[in-house]
């Protein structure tokens, strides 16, 4: 055959990364698509009539106007992401822990309530505080104006 011995597809990092990637793919091209469908394509038409090439045109143009729906995309795949117990138990077993993992092992499997508490709170506050820079640099009404 082909290959000699059977590629080692569970338990490792890259297929953790893998199966995040096909999870939470949908929502961000969700998020994009929604953005991209609110622009207007006269708005790239007269920039490639006024000399403007197709990489200009995507850059200064399509590129600024699709901001908020990557924006909203990376905040919603990120908050999701940190969440995610089930894929990285299933996928990459014990050795590929995320915070969610840790938790669980925290409060379930120890009955370390406290540490489990403290990690939740901390997870917590992190993400939080991500939505806050988000709300401060972008604005939430911004993300929900470029989405609509």
């Amino acid at each position: 055959g082909i290959i000699n011995e059977p590629i080692q597809m569970l338990y490792n990092e890259a297929t953790v990364i893998l199966g995040l990637v096909h999870f939470l793919l949908p929502f961000m091209v969700l998020n994009v698509y929604v953005s991209l469908e609110g622009i207007d394509t006269n708005l790239e038409d007269a920039a490639n009539s006024l000399g403007a090439t197709r990489w200009q045109a995507f850059t200064q143009v399509t590129l600024p106007l699709s901001l908020p729906g990557l924006a909203a995309g990376g905040l919603l795949c990120f908050v999701l992401g940190a969440g995610t117990y089930i894929t990285p138990v299933i996928l990459g077993g014990p050795r590929d822990a995320m915070f969610a993992n840790l938790v669980f092992e925290a409060i379930i499997t120890q009955l370390n309530w406290p540490l489990g508490s403290a990690l939740s709170l901390l997870l917590l506050i992190v993400l939080g505080l991500l939505v806050a820079v988000y709300n401060r640099y972008l604005g939430m009404a911004q993300l929900a104006k470029g989405l609509g």
